[in-house]
């Protein structure tokens, strides 16, 4: 039994956390609540204690907890933090994007900029969430990550050019993500932009053991029809590393290019053989009809 003392407030909390990832989250509450009682102004314990209440009892019983965190700090900023978590928890994103916006007008951060704009996104208003990171990129222009996710949600809206104007200035200053360089290859490639080959060599070359990447480069390469042994390489040890079948259907391009049918008709065996609805599947089957005739 642990005794009630302020020092075993973090095992209260470990406790409480190992009780319910053993699948005894009704059990994990009454080390939480006497942990909250020792510790009444900490923002983890009452926003964990918030979340697992809600889980128990109810989304009202977790707003209960927040506003006796509320009432007993005045820490109206992490109790708008802790909503937005709350409500977020239960998927509702839209009352997630409003809290986190309340709490973003009280202590401006790029953190909670993103939090909000991620449940904005998920309630299914991407022009709202495409604005909030515009807005605040006017204000800080050289916040990297909001750059990132405004690029991000630009190409996911089809807003390519755009996109690869943010995704081609965020290498400029350095490009510290493999994805920037992959989407940026990507987006160039479906603009039919010279520019693809190069970011995505560029990508490799600071990035060698990511299989995105590769799987962006040795598509590029196939569909350009140069340095084919290299796509096929590089689409080889993509798909040995992920198994994705969308790169399975590109090695397999690959290798019916390059002369090595047998090969191709065995990946693309493999990829039809589950049942995964990949974008290419029916132009994998396609192909090997084609090959087995």
């Amino acid at each position: 039994m642990l005794a009630e003392t302020p020092e075993n407030v973090d095992a209260l909390l470990s406790y409480s956390i190992a009780l319910a990832s053993l699948g005894a989250p009704e059990r994990a509450l009454d080390p939480l609540m006497k942990a909250r009682d020792l510790a009444p102004e900490s923002f983890k314990i009452a926003s964990r204690l918030a979340l697992l209440t809600a889980d128990q009892k109810g989304t009202e019983a977790g707003l209960a907890i927040i506003n006796h965190y509320r009432k007993r700090t005045e820490d109206n900023f992490g109790a708008e933090v802790m909503t937005g978590h709350l409500w977020s928890h239960v998927k509702e994103y839209a009352k997630a994007a409003a809290h986190y916006g309340r709490a973003r007008l009280l202590n401006p951060r790029e953190r909670l900029l993103l939090m909000e704009v991620a449940a904005t996104s998920k309630a299914g208003n991407s022009d709202r969430a495409i604005e909030l990171t515009e807005e605040w990129l006017n204000e800080y222009p050289d916040h990297k990550k909001t750059r990132f996710e405004l690029a991000t949600l630009q190409l996911y809206t089809n807003r390519y050019l755009d996109s690869a104007k943010h995704f081609q200035r965020l290498i400029d200053e350095g490009g510290q993500l493999p994805a920037v360089y992959n989407n940026l290859a990507w987006l160039y490639q479906q603009l039919n932009d010279d520019r693809a080959e190069v970011v995505a060599e560029l990508g490799i070359t600071r990035f060698p053991d990511d299989p995105l990447l590769m799987d962006t480069y040795g598509w590029i390469l196939v569909e350009a029809r140069h340095k084919m042994d290299l796509a096929e390489q590089l689409l080889s040890d993509a798909y040995a590393e992920t198994h994705i079948p969308e790169i399975g259907y590109h090695l397999a391009v690959a290798l019916d290019q390059n002369g090595r049918p047998t090969r191709a008709r065995s990946v693309l065996k493999r990829i039809l053989s589950g049942d995964e609805n990949f974008g290419s599947r029916r132009a994998a089957q396609t192909l090997l009809n084609k090959l087995q005739q």
